[in-house]
């Protein structure tokens, strides 16, 4: 990730990816990417491997550039479908600011950045995986691409005993970096049966089981401090499960237990 401001009207291009995709995110000023022939002014843009392109910015522009390897997307691709890409996806180059999901997925993408940046993801590589993880598949669910089709098709079924192999790799593995493959391959389907079967029996996805475990271990381990005295805080128990954004894990923890974590280190203390 990188914001670039050129302090001067500038050219970039035209050039043409290779083995990488170029999310840009316009922070501050005025510019524009052209992407095969396709002018998009002042919005975000995803320009994939095989597209030239050139851009054009303004002085008092800055923008958020993400580089994401091509291998990244071939092997977000092969979890869902159960087999890389023969040739690179390719993403239409606007992204919609209107679109719901893309404001989410933009909304996530600020958030990571400034985590990085204030060096909170490097405390913490279980968040650090699963932002990446949140990031790519985010990318491939609600952006038209060249294999949106194959995406939106309908999952196998699956018994409910995957389910269960799931949960309870999720419950025995939550202090590791483990992704949503990883909860796929021990539970014996692929990535997308894994998320049908969640969405099925459990109305929830897997990453939101997993943070929900997270949640709990985060809980007890805030009570079990307040109860035996041991000197930590919210915010190292809520790095140790792969909690950066702080205030978000205030608000789901007070959704989830009526208090806020502080409260919850010290109550024991008190009483």
């Amino acid at each position: 990730m990188y914001v670039v401001g050129y302090g001067a009207d500038a050219e970039v291009g035209p050039a043409e990816l290779v083995d990488s995709y170029i999310v840009n995110l316009p922070l501050a000023g005025n510019g524009m990417v052209v992407a095969d022939r396709q002018e998009v002014l002042a919005a975000p843009t995803v320009v994939s491997p095989g597209q030239r392109f050139r851009a054009r910015k303004c002085a008092d522009g800055t923008s958020l550039f993400v580089v994401i390897a091509r291998d990244t997307v071939d092997k977000a691709v092969r979890d869902v479908l159960g087999e890389p890409p023969s040739t690179p996806v390719r993403f239409a180059v606007p992204i919609d600011p209107r679109n719901d999901e893309a404001v989410q997925w933009i909304a996530l993408l600020r958030a990571v950045a400034g985590a990085a940046d204030g060096g909170l993801l490097a405390r913490s590589p279980l968040a650090a995986g699963h932002s990446e993880q949140l990031l790519v598949h985010g990318l491939l669910g609600f952006q038209p691409h060249s294999r949106s089709e194959a995406f939106a098709g309908p999952a196998p079924p699956a018994a409910p005993a995957s389910l269960r192999r799931a949960m309870t790799f999720c419950d025995e593995n939550a202090s590791q970096p483990i992704s949503v493959v990883d909860v796929a391959a021990a539970a014996r389907v692929s990535v997308r049966t894994l998320q049908d079967i969640f969405r099925t029996h459990a109305q929830i996805t897997p990453l939101g089981y997993l943070r929900r475990v997270r949640l709990e271990y985060a809980h007890r381990d805030l009570l079990a401090a307040a109860e035996n005295g041991t000197q930590t805080t919210v915010t190292d128990v809520a790095l140790r499960w792969g909690f950066v954004h702080l205030s978000r894990f205030a608000q789901l923890y007070r959704d989830t237990y009526g208090h806020l974590p502080s409260q919850a280190l010290s109550q024991c203390r008190l009483t």
